[in-house]
């Protein structure tokens, strides 16, 4: 971390009570001078910091800004080996995380960003990720697993990232397979896993899961295109303080928690227990259609159990479904 950075993680650990400049500067061994010039920096970027006479500086309220002392306060010791890295905008974090990973960085490496401007979703399309309202964030995985096994990946982070809205914000969140999370309705949060294969021996080098949130509704609402598709998660004036800082925290603990214990399947009743529209009439989607069936189940291995309208079943390990008619 920077030195600003580390006077803000001072700040923070002080939790409303104030510290004086004279204290960090002992802790952080630099001088007062250069704690003054963290302060009025962090000043500058939003952060209500007030100095107060004979006591020294207390942070009054954190800032929405995207912080790695802040995201870090709420990841405990348990987590304080992930590597932090926060952009202000980027192509994509995945993109931007797949160049660190050729160069080398370690399983845990965090990317997150103010925005994206080529956000991607499943199946190439756009996802939209307008700053300061969404959390974008790419989480670097080096598994040792078989291939087939890479479908429960993504479902343990979407069953991750649906159970730290929750945690977070109180809303409750539903799944749709096989990593959108739902929340009132409508899609609040879409995941993105992207292998990389070593050219030796086909194995796994390398896994980022990609994961975006619609924190809050973007002034003036979303686009027309996906208006009535995308929500968020927590209205402007009930989101708690810090939110994108302590969401960023809460996913990542969960994520990285159903990861390592992904041979117990630990994801696995939370996953099966949010699915949405489960015996219900949906449409799978093949290449020029949308065919109609039930959805009869999710397997042990986060597969989607289906029976068409000639009562043949189908197992589907990729794939999309939806409950739209076929003609809107």
């Amino acid at each position: 971390m920077t030195g600003k950075d580390r006077v803000l993680a001072l700040l923070l650990e002080a939790d409303g009570e104030a510290i004086s400049g004279q204290e960090m500067a002992e802790k952080l061994q630099i001088s007062r001078s250069a704690v003054w010039k963290s302060v009025k920096a962090l000043q500058k970027e939003g952060y209500r910091i007030q100095g107060v006479t004979n006591k020294g500086y207390v942070l009054l309220s954190e800032s929405e800004k995207l912080s790695e002392a802040a995201i870090r306060k709420y990841l405990g010791k348990k987590y304080e080996d992930c590597r932090l890295c926060i952009y202000g905008e980027v192509a994509s974090t995945n993109r931007t995380l797949r160049e660190l990973a050729d160069e080398g960085a370690k399983e845990g490496t965090v990317v997150l960003a103010k925005c994206q401007t080529e956000g991607r979703g499943r199946r190439g399309r756009e996802f939209y990720s307008p700053a300061d309202t969404g959390l974008y964030m790419s989480i670097l995985l080096r598994p040792q697993m078989e291939i087939s096994d890479l479908m429960m990946v993504t479902a343990a982070s979407a069953a991750a990232t649906a159970e730290a809205v929750e945690a977070i914000t109180g809303t409750e969140t539903a799944i749709k397979w096989v990593n959108d999370v739902y929340a009132k309705g409508k899609k609040v949060s879409g995941i993105l896993t992207e292998a990389s294969f070593s050219l030796e021996n086909g194995s796994i080098d390398f896994l980022i899961v990609g994961i975006g949130v619609n924190v809050l509704e973007p002034e003036g609402g979303f686009p027309e295109s996906i208006q009535e598709k995308a929500g968020a998660v927590c209205q402007r004036d009930q989101c708690p303080e810090g939110i994108r800082n302590v969401l960023a925290a809460e996913i990542i603990k969960r994520v990285l928690s159903y990861y390592r214990t992904l041979p117990e399947r630990t994801f696995y009743p939370s996953y099966k227990e949010k699915m949405l529209w489960m015996g219900e009439k949906i449409f799978v989607h093949t290449a020029d259609k949308k065919k109609p069936a039930i959805a009869v189940g999710i397997d042990d291995r986060c597969s989607l159990r289906v029976r068409y309208e000639d009562g043949t079943e189908e197992i589907l390990r990729t794939g999309e479904i939806s409950v739209s008619h076929p003609d809107r």
